[in-house]
């Protein structure tokens, strides 16, 4: 029997605790690609996981096609 600190599995916050979980997973996994003064300078600033996703996939493209730019020189 579930106690108040572990909501039941049918419960809308266990669901939102759950989804929240995953979000905060996707975002360290996409950190993971990005250096660490990157991932300072996002986590400071406040803003959505979208965002900071977006923010994080743009920085690896863009390293991406520098390092392409750069062997083909």
């Amino acid at each position: 029997m579930p106690t108040e600190s572990e909501p039941a599995q049918g419960s809308p916050s266990f669901y939102s605790k759950n989804v929240i979980n995953k979000q905060r997973l996707s975002i360290l996994y996409t950190f993971s690609a990005t250096s660490k003064s990157n991932k300072e300078l996002l986590l400071k600033s406040h803003t959505s996981v979208e965002d900071l996703l977006l923010k994080a996939r743009t920085s690896c493209a863009q390293r991406r096609s520098h390092h392409i730019l750069w062997k083909s020189t």
